[in-house]
């Protein structure tokens, strides 16, 4: 999806290739995508009885407030805390990528739908690359320490050039820092919550990334009224202060990292 839809969207805006075709069609693709999504759900999910719909509205609140089960969890407080805030930078930048694209290099849908579907192959390749080899080699919290500040600095990166060229160098290293970070944390939280949290932890975790892409996109309006490189700057800024907030976390818990890797 990844990969397809960024090329898709470009082609089906693009009125050269059909006369129908415009900056509309992408939208009428998806809300048939979401349509036929809709039906097949309609169609094949049960109709749940009344003692149970009675039970799902009893236990909703308690569902609400299973969300913030993990600060009841001491040893997952700080590190939930740090991937929230990683989330939040990575957000910054990721959600205004392609108006920045358009204000400061002035790039026509064509070459955002180019650029966007060139990282999207660089993420599927690093998430390859990082299955078939890197998380073999390396534990997961060391290299979650390197790619938080390749993250940061990458990002950071595009903010003093005038040229779009720096994109097709930046965007591979965006993208594969993202891979590790994104799956470094599941990793991590999946480790420190045991068998009987996942749900609880990931649950939280989901909640933290749909507060950031609800509330981001505001503010990164509100920031580029300022400065047009605010959200980039604040995204770096952010990344960085994660990267080294880890930094330190993970160098007081090193000895334990070691005794479980040359346990496993």
């Amino acid at each position: 999806g990844w990969v397809v839809g960024p090329l898709l969207a470009g082609l089906l805006s693009n009125n050269k290739l059909s006369p129908i075709f415009n900056y509309s069609t992408p939208f009428w693709m998806i809300a048939l995508l979401f349509a036929i999504a809709y039906i097949l759900v309609l169609f094949s999910v049960r109709t749940p009885s009344q003692s149970e719909e009675r039970l799902r509205h009893t236990h909703f609140l308690k569902a609400f407030l299973a969300l913030t089960a993990v600060f009841k969890m001491p040893k997952m407080t700080l590190p939930f805390l740090m991937g929230s805030l990683n989330r939040a930078g990575w957000s910054f930048f990721i959600l205004f990528s392609s108006t920045y694209m358009v204000e400061k290099f002035h790039l026509h849908r064509g070459q955002i739908s180019e650029f966007f579907t060139y990282s999207a192959a660089w993420y599927l390749a690093s998430g390859i690359f990082c299955q078939l080899l890197l998380y073999k080699i390396a534990h997961t919290n060391l290299l979650l320490v390197i790619f938080l500040f390749l993250q940061a600095a990458a990002v950071a990166a595009i903010l003093p050039f005038l040229s779009a060229e720096i994109l097709w160098w930046v965007l591979p290293v965006t993208s594969l820092a993202g891979t590790v970070v994104m799956t470094g944390f599941y990793l991590l939280y999946s480790g420190l919550a045991g068998g009987q949290n996942q749900g609880k932890i990931f649950g939280s975790w989901n909640a933290s990334l749909a507060l950031s892409s609800a509330s981001i996109p505001l503010l990164n309006g509100w920031l580029a009224g300022y400065w047009l490189e605010f959200p980039f700057f604040l995204s770096a800024a952010i990344l960085f202060v994660t990267a080294l907030y880890f930094l330190v976390w993970y160098l007081r818990h090193q000895s334990h990292f070691v005794e479980e890797s040359l346990h496993d």
